[in-house]
């Protein structure tokens, strides 16, 4: 079983320092991160994916991947911009995690097929970029998060922009992957959008002397 544990994770970025309790999320967790706009939840997710410098452990399946460069950590990402390749039709942007790990088979482009038609993309298939609408971006962006078969999977509000019934249907597409191989998710929001099913939510504390915290709250599934 797959566990994702941060160890006194502490995240710098010019005067403002970003800490986040010991804490461990189990495979097919949900780990909310819930705090207004601005309160550096996003911050607090670029050291993890080992965008921005971090002190502190992380562990996923027993090893230390703080100590490896971002590519290497095999973390499955969507941002609240999809940050798709322009170059690329919707079915290379959604495959794109698998040709940087090896070359993608028939399998693969079947599930590539079989992941558009369940959330409604199927006549998107190769669409250029440029015809693709915002909430059709992000979920070629979950789509490319998963494809790959990552060891967790971290989403940075990527629901913003979308109708509450996609929504839905993007959950259900993340809640059926984590049924075939579950892992820790990890998720930053505003907005909560809806409660997962296991979750552990952390609020973001008061801005202390350039010093923000997260700390647990009561509530757990």
């Amino acid at each position: 079983m797959s566990i994702l544990i941060l160890n006194r994770i502490k995240v710098v970025v010019q005067n403002l320092q970003i800490t986040l309790e010991d804490i461990e999320v189990s495979a097919g967790e949900w780990l909310m991160l819930s705090a207004p706009s601005g309160f550096g939840k996003s911050t607090v997710l670029r050291g993890i994916l080992g965008l921005n410098s971090l002190q502190g452990e992380i562990i996923l399946n027993g090893r230390r991947i703080d100590l490896l460069p971002a590519h290497q950590r095999n973390l499955g990402v969507v941002f609240q911009d999809a940050l798709l390749f322009p170059h690329l039709d919707a079915m290379e942007n959604a495959l794109f995690g698998v040709k940087m790990r090896r070359r993608p088979n028939e399998q693969d482009r079947d599930h590539v097929v079989q992941a558009f038609e369940f959330l409604g993309l199927t006549p998107r298939l190769h669409a250029p970029l440029q015809e693709l609408s915002g909430g059709e971006r992000q979920r070629i962006a979950l789509i490319r998060a998963l494809m790959f078969s990552p060891d967790a999977l971290i989403l940075d509000e990527p629901f913003r922009g979308v109708d509450p019934q996609m929504i839905e249907k993007m959950r259900a597409y993340i809640d059926a992957h984590l049924l075939k191989r579950p892992v820790p998710v990890i998720w930053v929001t505003h907005q909560n959008e809806f409660e997962p099913a296991r979750h552990q939510r952390l609020l973001g504390g008061e801005l202390q002397h350039g010093r923000r915290h997260f700390k647990h709250d009561s509530s757990k599934s």
